[in-house]
C-alpha cells in the first residue's frame, strides 16, 4: 500500500504526464518536431544515412524516414523504440550513445535531439559521434535552454537561479536525470573540441520571448 509521501511524491508526475498527454493530442509535439526539423532538413538528403541517437518514440525519425534516407533510431530505452514507427528504411536499435554499436565513418548525419542534457557522459557521446561520422557529415544539436525563465523538463520557474545541488534534488524528486552543465557554453566547450561549428540558431514556440530563446539548434561538421 502506498504511503501518504509516496502519494504527494507520485502528484508532479502524474501532472507532468497528463501535461504531456494533452499537449500530443493537440499535436503540439508534432508540430515543435516540424519546426525544428525544418531547421536542418537542408543537411538530410535522399540516400543518406541519418543516425538519430535517443530517438525518444521516433517523431525525427519518421520526418527523417519521408526524406528516403536510411535511418538509424538509437535509444537505451527498448520501451520507447516499441514507439518508433515501422518503415522499410527505419532500423532500431537499442544502444547508448556515448558507447555506439556502429562502425568507424559509417553515417552521413548524426541528430541529437533533447539528448546531451540527459547524458552523465555527453563528451564521451561526442566522441563515439565523431568516430560513426564520415569526414565532412554533420552532427545536429538541439538543446532545450536550462537557463529558461521555466526549465523544460522539470516546469521549475527560474531554475537556473538556484544551486547546483539543490538542482539536482528537485530534478531527481522528479525521476530526471539532467546534466546541468550542459548549457550553450557548456555544449559549445565540448563540441568545438570535436567539430566545426556551422550554425547556432534561437529556436522559439509560439512567441518570442528575448533574451532567452527556449531552446537553440547547433550543426557541427566534422
Amino acid at each position: 500500500m502506498s504511503t501518504p509521501v509516496e502519494y504527494t511524491r507520485n502528484i508532479p508526475r502524474l501532472i507532468y504526464r497528463i501535461g504531456v498527454w494533452i499537449a500530443s493530442r493537440l499535436g503540439l509535439y508534432a508540430e515543435r518536431a516540424e519546426k525544428y526539423f525544418n531547421r536542418f532538413k537542408d543537411h538530410v538528403k535522399n540516400g543518406i544515412t541519418v543516425l538519430d541517437t535517443g530517438c525518444g518514440s521516433g517523431a525525427f525519425s519518421k520526418l527523417l524516414s519521408k526524406q528516403d534516407c536510411c535511418v538509424v533510431s538509437l535509444d537505451v530505452s527498448p520501451h520507447a523504440l516499441k514507439s518508433v514507427p515501422e518503415a522499410q528504411n527505419i532500423h532500431k536499435i537499442c544502444g547508448d550513445a556515448q558507447n555506439l554499436p556502429l562502425r568507424d565513418s559509417s553515417v552521413d548525419v548524426v541528430i541529437a535531439i533533447s539528448l546531451l542534457e540527459h547524458l552523465s557522459r555527453p563528451y564521451s557521446a561526442m566522441r563515439e559521434i565523431r568516430r560513426v561520422l564520415k569526414t565532412g557529415g554533420f552532427f545536429v544539436v538541439q538543446l532545450p535552454n536550462l537557463q529558461y525563465f521555466i526549465e523544460p523538463h522539470t516546469k521549475f520557474p527560474l531554475l537556473f537561479l538556484l544551486p547546483v545541488s539543490l538542482k539536482r534534488v528537485i530534478s531527481e524528486y522528479l525521476d530526471y536525470y539532467i546534466n546541468f552543465h550542459m548549457t550553450v557554453k557548456g555544449v559549445l566547450r565540448l563540441a568545438t573540441s570535436l567539430f566545426t561549428l556551422r550554425k547556432k540558431d534561437a529556436l522559439y514556440h509560439k512567441f518570442k520571448t528575448c533574451p532567452w530563446p527556449p531552446a537553440w539548434i547547433f550543426i557541427f561538421q566534422k
